[in-house]
């Protein structure tokens, strides 16, 4: 039964249409950010003319991209200008949160190929990155700036919106040193290390990523260690594995807990930052797991799933930890011990 309010059915076929043409709406906005044309409405409403001039642009065909966008709310028509709406907006480079980064990444080769191939994915479990690209994912990364560079810049805008609700979430006080497993340039353990005064810390991860480190502020407190956490890790009270297990298999992610075990002492905690899907599952969750497997060969894991990992490696799950605060890309806080 229906009603005068009652919104008309979308058929079937209208519904397939809406969702596949993703992959359009997200080319074309990576489009529309590398000629420059969200940057020109950044300050005020912009005439079809007056866009397609400053970017040196086909004016009609312009016209119907724009036209498109409005439909997808990332425009809005003002009379004959153009004004971005407050999603569109997020493809501004200094909006907070911007994710201009992650469009362009999203429409590089390496970020389209290997989903193009999700078939080898889905006939082996390996990842389709390393198939068509012809090398893994992290070493794609140094050699071709064009995704490496955006994605290292997206990578720290996730950290500023997701970090501030995660080190007032866990108790750092029974600790004296505290160790960043993989912790990249140290982002992470310096935002720790500043609200923990007695801490000392040190920063663990690749020569080449902790050659950029962050800690130059707190070094008094702080030590640089490189290496493979696929080899040794520092011994430390507390140790974390920030976003790193997702990056992993399951028989990789092994090894890492190994060598986690074997640096803690009775007493010592694991604390793993990272998604934990619960059900029902939530459509971002879904996505990333699959896209960690298609990328890099990981995946996203559940409650049990963490647990049964670190018994394996001879640790025990101790609780999961929600932050009070709800951050666009949640990450729970799995604290672990001998």
């Amino acid at each position: 039964m229906t009603t005068p309010n009652t919104p008309p059915a979308v058929p079937p076929q209208a519904r397939f249409f809406q969702w596949v043409q993703g992959w359009a709406s997200l080319m074309l906005c990576h489009s529309l950010v590398k000629t420059g044309v969200i940057e020109q409405m950044a300050g005020q409403p912009r005439t079809v003319d007056e866009i397609a001039g400053a970017c040196g642009l086909h004016r009609d065909t312009l016209y119907r991209a724009l036209r498109m966008t409005t439909t997808l709310d990332i425009t809005a028509r003002e009379g004959d200008r153009y004004a971005l709406t407050n999603l569109g907006r997020m493809m501004l480079k200094d909006t907070p949160g911007s994710m201009v980064n992650g469009i362009q990444m999203m429409g590089t080769e390496g970020y389209q190929r290997p989903w193009q191939n999700f078939a080898y994915s889905l006939a082996t479990g390996e990842s389709a990155f390393t198939h068509v690209m012809g090398m893994p994912f992290f070493d794609y990364l140094e050699q071709y700036p064009e995704l490496g560079l955006p994605f290292q810049q997206q990578m720290a805008i996730y950290a500023q919106m997701t970090d501030p609700a995660l080190v007032p979430a866990y108790d750092f006080s029974p600790f004296r040193t505290v160790c960043d497993v993989g912790g990249g340039q140290g982002a992470f353990l310096k935002r720790v290390m500043e609200a923990n005064p007695h801490l000392r810390g040190i920063l663990y991860d690749m020569p080449g990523v902790v050659a950029n480190h962050v800690l130059g502020e707190i070094d008094d407190r702080a030590e640089v260690v490189a290496g493979s956490f696929f080899e040794r890790v520092p011994s430390a009270d507390l140790l974390i594995l920030k976003a790193v297990l997702h990056d992993w298999s399951d028989a990789k992610c092994a090894v890492i807990l190994e060598r986690c075990r074997q640096a803690m002492q009775p007493g010592s905690k694991l604390l793993i930052i990272d998604r934990v899907i619960a059900e029902p599952v939530d459509a971002m969750s879904a996505f990333y797991d699959l896209h960690m497997l298609v990328q890099i060969g990981g995946r996203e894991r559940t409650a049990e799933e963490f647990r049964a990992l670190l018994a394996n490696a001879g640790l025990q799950m101790q609780r999961i930890i929600v932050p009070t605060e709800s951050p666009m890309f949640p990450l729970r806080l799995v604290e672990a011990a001998l």
